[in-house]
């Protein structure tokens, strides 16, 4: 540490930040040139372990040898340099970008990816692709067009073009700050505040005792009890709200703002 923090060139820079943009959230600038693998630099040149991988946006760490090296690539400059509307007008290297990117460490059974800009992105895109496949499920399949009826309501946010699907989460889960991501975030409440959701339902997830070894039947009872909890919200909504939950999103491990 070379001086307090934060100094005074990071205030500076998170004041001179805030007159064009929102900065409420800003905790510190990072110098990006001077911050390598684990360690993130400051403005003024404080060096400090990120134990949270710049909240994950930096698996590999920051300045990682391999990656600098392939951006220096003709392709990756071209890719990011004109960016297509990638589901209309893909590169021709696309396929292969994929399979070398995901295909090749792709979980067994797991066979086709979508790819997305950013994680509430991935959510939101997961959250159609359920829905989509549950109303197209019961239509009847794919090749099975919907009806007029369904075309006409769904231009009004109307059942039942606009059906009254929901999507379950857990208490206490972050999933992201776009609309449909905020419906199934319940951490903070300054998240969601003064943004319109949807009626999903939340269960109650289970939490652990540590260390796993010493608390097996408190874990496992915990386990049992979630569970129930899911059976029943996905009952109640159905019986009450008339809504069939379409799916459930998981977040592993719950690490926003702390780890339950």
């Amino acid at each position: 540490m070379k001086t307090a923090f934060p100094g005074p060139a990071t205030l500076a820079n998170i004041e001179a930040y805030g007159e064009i943009s929102c900065n409420k959230q800003t905790h510190f600038p990072v110098d990006m040139h001077k911050s390598v693998g684990n360690y993130v630099t400051d403005a003024d040149g404080n060096q400090m372990l990120d134990v949270f991988t710049s909240i994950a946006c930096i698996g590999m760490g920051y300045n990682h040898p391999n990656l600098l090296e392939a951006s220096k690539s003709t392709l990756m400059k071209q890719v990011l340099a004109t960016r297509t509307g990638i589901g209309i007008n893909p590169p021709m290297e696309y396929q292969e970008i994929l399979d070398q990117a995901f295909m090749d460490v792709a979980p067994r059974g797991m066979t086709r990816v979508c790819g997305a800009m950013c994680g509430t992105c991935s959510v939101e895109a997961a959250f159609k692709l359920a829905l989509i496949s549950y109303a197209q499920n019961k239509r009847g399949g794919m090749d099975v067009m919907p009806s007029q009826e369904e075309l006409e309501t769904t231009m009004l946010n109307k059942a039942p073009g606009s059906p009254n699907y929901s999507i379950l989460s857990f208490r206490s889960g972050f999933h992201g700050r776009l609309l449909g991501a905020l419906s199934a975030t319940r951490t903070n409440p300054l998240h969601k505040l003064d943004i319109p959701a949807f009626d999903w339902p939340a269960a109650e997830p289970p939490r652990y005792k540590y260390p796993l070894s010493e608390n097996v039947e408190y874990n496992r009872n915990q386990d049992q009890t979630s569970l129930a909890d899911v059976r029943a919200k996905i009952q109640q909504w159905a019986s009450e709200k008339g809504s069939e939950v379409c799916a459930i999103i998981i977040e592993p491990i719950m690490s926003e703002g702390g780890d339950n």
